[in-house]
């Protein structure tokens, strides 16, 4: 048996299959309503909705086992092609998707589950049950109900039509006799035959004879055999999926129309074995309808009602991925050849002399490239797909485009494209975030589209690729663009800006990331309350990464997300800057140069600029503490001279850092200072060398946009003097 950390954990393996199940259904719902009908897509979400319901009533959810099984029998229903998927059916099943996904979660942080909703589906499911006709009069209004047989075409067909409204009706007979270990794996029979009473009126029978004296008995043992009389018209493969999980683990027999009086006559159990006993083990495995026990005195036993389970939250939650065993392999390989590389340095602790010097150096060499190497394949497991985010949009889409009355096909590309786990789970909102606003604000409806010369069908596409060590994420819309006049009067009258400012298209766009800012006029469920674009930089920004938004009124919107490949490591570039040591990301330098003082000049008051390829570039210095993310010491100019200048590009902009010297390249574990001291402007973060000491990493994107921003205009103020 398990104890309480065994079951937790079988439980989230549970939880999290049935969440694949969901994404499954949800999926193929969707395609299913898009018209994609082959009979592979419906077998796909039945059997999802089948595992659902299997694995709910194997570990005890029995609310989720009874929902999902009305749903299953619709899906059913559609895959024996007697029902049409139509809009509202599909409608109603995404509903009990949505449902079920509730459901799940009280289950892993415990509450009540949100039984109207429960019940509110139940009886619109139960109305689809009720209608077989329903789905077929939606699709063709000109088809009338009808029970009637059509006329034969010949004596044969219709003989083959009688036998078979024969075969659909009558008595069905089974015999049930579990292996003696099958409790033990926490199958349990009244499931079943609460499961099986749904069908039609059923009989219970049980076969008390092998009952052990209550001396002997053992709890996971199971002694008791049944005989099941089923009056339903259903099919035997309907039979047959009830005893799918425990086929393996009993014997099974289903007869068709079989005589009641060949019921098999339990016999009397030995008469030291008391009545109680037999009572209390049928009451307890037999929650159903009066139960007929062949015994020395027969009793009806009242069904007992289902006690609810009491959702007990789970402290320490646990986290998991599926792994492809192709990235397993290669992790345990590099183990292998570290084991090997530690072996052989290993014996220069016994045996080293000056002639085997050169082998120990080439150990640590190897040494070194296995570290790499593993490093790199252990961050490869943390690596999934972008699809896990981009398939939740899909559903999303449908559900606004009905409530904004908006024609609207997403296209997706890079999907397969793979992204570190914790990034993936915080980029999540803020893509939803910008989805719901290109539907809302950007795509039009479809009678303004049309009267702007474009399709009534609005596109939404979302890429996604990687550039050197980033993700980089485009949410693209052919929408109204954003209006930039519209914009900067809610800016100035907001307070954001001031009238007499001259600012920049980019600038303008980047205001509907202000806190709080939202040009409409109306606030709904779906936006407009100004806090969406806020999240989504703050969100972006808190994991090392960047927005940013490219629109043209009249054609549409592309707002770009570049985000760090992973969180955990990064490739850095050592410097040396007024006695510490600082690491720059080795992606954002373009090149170290020597400062030629006449190449430094002075533009507006306080900013210190350097001539770098017939450009100019704002300059900071690093080897003053006491001005880190400041510009430079306007007043001593001269102390530039013959420094090093590491050039930065930041956000397609560039700037330099001044240092002492360059050390080496090397990969830095990154630590987070917010979280052991306090968040700094300018850094992002700190590590570790490999002498023990700290090492704080620089930002530059940061720094350049703290210092800056407005060099462009002071530069443009510049050359117009």
């Amino acid at each position: 048996m398990f104890d309480d950390d065994g079951m937790d954990e079988i439980k989230q393996i549970f939880l999290e299959e049935s969440s694949e199940g969901l994404d499954i259904m949800e999926s193929g719902l969707l395609k299913l309503e898009a018209g994609v009908g082959d009979l592979d897509l419906i077998n796909d979400v039945f059997r999802a909705a089948h595992s659902l319901k299997g694995g709910g009533g194997t570990f005890g959810f029995t609310e989720i086992s009874e929902f999902t099984h009305g749903v299953e029998t619709i899906l059913d229903e559609m895959r024996d092609e007697v029902r049409e998927a139509t809009e509202n059916t599909i409608s109603v099943l995404l509903e009990c998707v949505d449902c079920l996904r509730g459901m799940l979660d009280t289950i892993r942080d415990g509450g009540e589950y949100d039984t109207p909703r429960i019940q509110e589906l139940g009886t619109k499911i139960q109305g689809l049950l009720d209608n077989p006709d329903a789905a077929l009069l939606a699709t063709n209004p000109s088809v009338e109900p009808t029970t009637e047989i059509p006329p034969a075409a010949d004596e044969h067909i219709a003989e083959e039509s009688s036998a078979e409204a024969i075969d659909t009706h009558g008595m069905w007979h089974i015999r049930f006799t579990p292996d003696p270990g099958m409790l033990a794996t926490g199958n349990e029979p009244y499931r079943i035959f609460r499961e099986m009473e749904k069908l039609g009126e059923l009989e219970i029978t049980a076969d008390c004879s092998k009952l052990a004296d209550i001396k002997n008995i053992k709890a996971d043992q199971s002694y008791l055999s049944w005989s099941l009389l089923l009056d339903s018209d259903c099919k035997k493969q309907n039979i047959e999926e009830l005893f799918e999980w425990v086929a393996e683990q009993a014997t099974i027999v289903i007869d068709k129309n079989t005589p009641t009086e060949d019921v098999i006559t339990a016999e009397i159990p030995p008469a030291n074995v008391a009545e109680n006993v037999v009572e209390n083990v049928v009451e307890n495995i037999v929650e159903m309808n009066p139960v007929k026990v062949e015994s020395p005195v027969e009793e009806k036993i009242p069904a007992k009602p289902v006690a609810k389970p009491v959702a007990k939250k789970v402290d320490n939650e646990l986290s998991s991925i599926r792994v492809s065993t192709d990235k397993i392999d290669s992790l345990l390989d590099l183990v292998g050849e570290l084991v090997i590389t530690q072996s052989m340095l290993a014996r220069f602790g016994k045996e080293y002399t000056e002639e085997n010097l050169d082998e120990l150096r080439d150990g640590l060499v190897q040494l070194e490239q296995n570290t790499r190497e593993l490093q790199e394949s252990s961050m490869q497991i943390r690596m999934l797909p972008i699809k896990v985010i981009f398939s939740r949009f899909p559903r999303l889409l449908r559900d606004l485009t009905g409530k904004l009355k908006k024609k609207i096909k997403l296209e997706v590309e890079g999907e397969t494209t793979e992204l570190d786990k914790i990034v993936m789970e915080k980029i999540g909102d803020p893509l939803v975030h910008l989805v719901r606003n290109s539907l809302d604000h950007g795509i039009e409806i479809p009678a303004v589209r049309l009267a702007a010369g474009k399709p009534e069908t609005g596109t939404l596409t979302l890429v996604a690729y990687q550039e050197a060590r980033n993700i980089v994420i485009e949410v693209t819309d052919d929408g109204a663009g954003l209006n930039k006049k519209r914009i900067l009067e809610k800016a100035i009258s907001n307070g954001l800006v001031n009238k007499d400012d001259n600012l920049s298209d980019d600038q303008i766009n980047n205001l509907v990331f202000a806190p709080g800012f939202s040009t409409a006029d109306v606030v709904s469920d779906i936006s407009g309350r100004g806090v969406g674009m806020d999240v989504v930089k703050r969100n972006i920004q808190d994991i090392g990464g960047k927005v940013e938004v490219i629109s043209e009124e009249g054609v549409g919107s592309t707002f770009t997300i570049r985000l760090p490949l992973t969180l955990a490591i990064l490739e850095g570039q050592l410097v040396k800057a007024g006695g510490e040591v600082y690491v720059i990301p080795v992606l954002t330098i373009i090149e170290s140069i020597l400062i030629e003082s006449d190449k430094i000049n002075l533009i507006g008051n306080d900013i210190l600029v350097y001539h770098f390829r017939e450009e100019y570039i704002a300059i900071t210095d690093l080897r003053d503490a006491s001005r880190f993310n400041q510009k430079c010491d306007v007043n001593n100019p001269e102390l530039l001279q013959d420094a090093l200048l590491v050039v930065c590009e930041c956000d397609g902009k560039k700037m330099g850092i001044i240092v002492d010297e360059l050390s080496d390249q090397q990969q830095v574990v990154i630590k987070s200072l917010d979280v052991n001291y306090q968040n700094i402007t300018g850094l992002s973060g700190g590590t570790i060398l490999g002498d023990g000491k700290v090492a704080l990493i620089i930002d530059p994107i940061e720094i350049y946009n703290a210092c800056f921003t407005d060099i462009n205009d002071v530069l443009a103020v510049q050359e117009s003097a």
